[in-house]
């Protein structure tokens, strides 16, 4: 059980997943997995399904890939992509029971493009092969729903507006709350990749611990911001009153 999430930044992309493996067969639980892998030096990527599966798609988009595909527009890169992950799983259903093809998601985030015209760009690939591009935010995996209630709740911060540094917490965060959401099959570190026109980079563990320091300071300060828009009531202090904003002394027309 996996989630996978990207988010499109205004100089980049942004893409993390979970670490958590389960086996519930065999009654293994293990929080070290690595989910996420690069392709080339602009793209990195991740699956959600079984060990087994991804050992088998990984070398076959190695084969696939070639050097010029970072400097390829995203409409340029979705067929091959998608070609090569198609082509692995016929070869693997040839191999399953007819009806018990495992499900399988797949979530790409890269950076290519003309080196004056990289673009940052999202694509899933579902079980279904029907590639999908997302141009803000993509979760996939059996966190993805709550994955997607986490965006939401920050969607007002417009986050496809900000830099890679932002997006890096934002992302952060949504992975954070949606662990807590998907408790069961989901968890352990989350771990957090950058792609810029420089190139891929997995943060390190010092980013990611300042990336949890920051997000608990960003959850105080917006408790303590209930302070400026509610207040005791004077009939009760266990009830609350909405402060209404202070009016403006000076009317628009009055101005300078």
């Amino acid at each position: 059980m996996t989630i996978l999430a990207g988010l499109v930044a205004t100089d980049g992309v942004v893409i993390a997943a979970d670490s958590q493996m389960t086996d519930m067969d065999a009654h293994i639980r293990a929080s070290t997995a690595e989910k996420l892998c690069c392709l080339g030096t602009h793209i990195v990527w991740g699956l959600s399904g079984p060990v087994g599966i991804a050992q088998q798609v990984r070398p076959a988009l190695e084969i696939a890939y070639r050097a010029a595909w970072a400097q390829k527009a995203f409409p340029d890169l979705r067929d091959p992509i998608a070609q090569s992950i198609a082509a692995t799983r016929k070869k693997i259903h040839q191999h399953q029971v007819v009806g018990d093809e495992p499900g399988v998601a797949l979530l790409f985030a890269g950076m290519t493009g003309a080196a004056n015209a990289m673009t940052p760009w999202l694509m899933e690939v579902p079980n279904n092969n029907v590639v999908q591009q997302h141009h803000i935010f993509c979760a996939v995996g059996s966190g993805a729903k709550a994955g997607y209630h986490a965006f939401e709740s920050l969607r007002h911060y417009e986050p496809s507006q900000r830099g890679v540094a932002l997006a890096k917490l934002f992302l952060y965060r949504i992975m954070d709350d949606a662990t807590r959401a998907e408790f069961f099959g989901v968890g352990g570190a989350i771990h957090v990749w950058t792609i810029t026109a420089g190139g891929f980079q997995k943060e390190p563990d010092a980013e990611m611990q300042g990336l949890a320091q920051m997000l608990t300071y960003w959850r105080e300060a917006e408790r303590d911001s209930l302070k400026n828009l509610i207040a005791p009531t004077a009939a009760s202090p266990r009830e609350f009153r909405l402060i209404a904003p202070t009016p403006d002394p000076i009317p628009p027309a009055s101005r300078a």
